[in-house]
């Protein structure tokens, strides 16, 4: 029996509330899929989140990320595969597969950062998480994880405060085989909420 393609169209509703319902949208090759706690959890043993260099970073966002322009970036994060499946192919950094990535960088606006974050320098202390991509071999909750290590990561370079947003827009894609996949309502920003923390940047 195949994974389901997302969320039954009558959980949309209550994912609006601000209720995942176990649900995490991840993206490969531009196509959206969805993974479910039910289907494994997350073993964090098997991950690694490193500093990457542009060019690795960019090359995994522009091959899945919706949005496959690459955003003016300060800091780059990869989420590592220690113990990849054989039949796994991709990036290798740092002795594992690349199977995620996580962009801090600058908004369009100065504003979006100094409005929130007044008394943080935009730019260096205060940055915009530009984007999340993680692999569908990942499983459920890995974006916690991902999200939270690369988070202390920025702070141990003096980040002290950043701007998150969910996109709106629905994004929706026909697959080869006439089904339709993605997010009919947007993104919720599930992620967003689920990270953050008093102690985050202690």
């Amino acid at each position: 029996m195949s994974a389901p393609l997302g969320p039954a169209s009558a959980q949309w509703e209550t994912m609006a509330a601000g209720r995942a319902e176990g649900w995490t949208q991840r993206w490969s090759g531009g196509v959206p899929t969805w993974v479910h706690t039910s289907q494994g959890g997350f073993d964090r043993r098997r991950y690694e989140v490193v500093e990457l260099a542009e060019a690795p970073a960019r090359k995994y966002i522009q091959a899945n990320h919706y949005l496959s322009g690459w955003p003016p970036a300060v800091h780059r994060f990869g989420l590592v595969d220690l113990k990849p499946a054989e039949d796994d192919h991709g990036q290798e950094v740092d002795g594992g597969l690349l199977v995620g990535v996580i962009v801090l960088g600058v908004p369009m606006s100065r504003r979006a950062l100094t409005r929130v974050f007044p008394s943080l320098e935009p730019y260096t202390e205060a940055l915009e998480m530009s984007r999340v991509c993680l692999s569908p071999s990942v499983a459920s909750n890995g974006e916690s994880f991902a999200v939270a290590a690369a988070l202390r990561l920025a702070a141990g370079h003096g980040v002290r405060g950043v701007v998150t947003y969910a996109d709106p827009v629905p994004r929706l894609r026909t697959l080869s085989d006439g089904r339709t996949a993605g997010s009919p309502r947007g993104h919720l920003g599930i992620i967003y909420a689920a990270y953050a923390g008093p102690d985050m940047f202690s």
